[in-house]
């Protein structure tokens, strides 16, 4: 089956139109993705700064209210644990 020059012309650009959609679609994809990792990474670094900072002014207001051993040795650790 032979087919005529416009059918052929036809098909030809359907097929470029086609080729550009898909690396058009391609680009657009890995572009959003990376701004989608590096936004989740730029949250996640703000919330661990945020936890760290909390969790340090809590021990801070810990040892200051005596809820906290002076010393990593057994004695005040055991202490602290009779005295809850």
């Amino acid at each position: 089956m032979q087919l005529g020059l416009r059918t052929k012309l036809t098909l030809v650009m359907t097929g470029l139109v086609f080729v550009v959609v898909v690396v058009l679609s391609a680009v657009f994809v890995a572009r959003l993705t990376s701004q989608v990792i590096h936004e989740t990474n730029t949250r996640a670094n703000e919330l661990a700064q945020q936890m760290f900072e909390q969790a340090k002014h809590a021990l801070e207001d810990a040892k200051q209210f005596g809820m906290r051993p002076n010393s990593n040795s057994l004695e005040d650790r055991h202490s602290m644990c009779a005295g809850v």
